[in-house]
């Protein structure tokens, strides 16, 4: 038998990593069950993109199978699969809010949130904003200069 595999992304910071191991775990289900897999495919996830595309492989006669869950053929099965699919779409929404909730409040305490630091700053042992002595003094001098620079 061929198959495909449809690794997704639960949000856009999600790291390459999960969907390795999202292309790991189903090519080790595709070894055991004697699948051959042709093509690996990735997109978003989210419910509606999800049903719109299974419906579309079902048009065509492609049977769709989790390497992960166990999901009937049956009407039973149509509702274990999309109480699953809510929840994870669930369970990315709930995960966003709580990761944006934690980087206001590190925000709120001048703790470092990640990406690019501003200049003229370091950051201490406890991820916090600390002036760099080196480098701002020759900021505020550089400052000052353009500030002169424009009342003339």
């Amino acid at each position: 038998m061929k198959g495909v595999i449809y690794a997704r992304y639960s949000s856009d910071n999600q790291r390459e990593k999960s969907i390795e191991g999202q292309i790991r775990e189903c090519k080790a289900f595709a070894e055991k069950n004697d699948i051959q897999i042709v093509e690996t495919y990735i997109f978003a996830r989210n419910r509606y993109d999800s049903a719109h595309y299974k419906s579309i492989l079902k048009r065509n006669g492609v049977k769709v199978i989790s390497a992960t869950e166990i999901i009937s053929q049956g009407a039973e099965g149509i509702l274990l699969e999309s109480l699953l699919e809510g929840y994870v779409e669930y369970y990315s929404a709930k995960l966003s809010e709580k990761v944006i909730r934690g980087m206001k409040e590190n925000a709120l305490k001048c703790k470092y949130n990640g990406g690019t630091l501003p200049i003229g700053y370091v950051i201490d042992e406890n991820k916090s904003f600390q002036i760099d002595t080196l480098v701002a003094p020759l900021l505020l001098l550089t400052l000052l200069s353009v500030m002169m620079k424009a009342t003339r």
